[in-house]
């Protein structure tokens, strides 16, 4: 069992190393962190959870436990959604403030971020065995929102590079200043 669990956390951290490389690079190229890269991931996992319960909702109006239980999950997205953005201020703002960060998800949502990781893999695998029906539909969207909910776990258990500019900003800064100085006003010459 301890090999098991060494095995998981092993796995778990070289996941959460591709993600703090993928950061990293676009920190350097768009001079965003990781906490926006976490909530957008959250507003695009609700987006699509919103999209994906209203399908289930308009093919089963009739059913009221269906309703009732698409209501209840829309609503627990909501809040899930609401928590990590939630989470991600709360993050940038101690990081943007220059208090001592050390961001402690990295560590205690391994348990969470692996449970997440083994449903993925395993909603994967049952989505192959589907055919084209309404269900691998279903489970396509579950497979979509689980992976979202990972990706927002992961970018929020990254560790942000000091602020810096922006390669992209760099070069409009650039290209701003040599298009002032083409459009500039020359000075006229004085006629002798």
């Amino acid at each position: 069992m301890h090999k098991f669990i060494m095995f998981v956390v092993w796995c778990d951290f070289g996941i959460l190393r591709m993600f703090q490389i993928f950061s990293d690079k676009v920190q350097d190229v768009c001079g965003v962190n990781n906490f926006w890269l976490a909530k957008l991931c959250a507003k695009i996992t609700f987006s699509i959870a919103v999209i994906d319960y209203l399908h289930y909702f308009f093919i089963n109006v009739t059913v009221l436990k269906i309703i009732l239980g698409s209501v209840i999950f829309l609503c627990v997205h909501l809040a899930l959604f609401v928590a990590f953005c939630k989470e991600a201020e709360r993050l940038d703002a101690q990081y943007r403030n220059g208090q001592f960060y050390l961001n402690s998800l990295a560590v205690m949502m391994i348990p969470v971020r692996a449970l997440g990781v083994f449903t993925f893999f395993f909603t994967l695998s049952y989505c192959g065995t589907l055919s084209h029906s309404e269900r691998l539909l279903i489970y396509t969207f579950m497979l979509v929102e689980i992976g979202g909910v990972l990706c927002t776990l992961y970018f929020l258990s990254c560790t942000p590079k000091p602020p810096a500019k922006s390669k992209v900003r760099a070069l409009m800064e650039k290209i701003a200043a040599k298009t002032r100085a083409i459009f500039a006003p020359q000075p006229t010459p004085e006629p002798c």
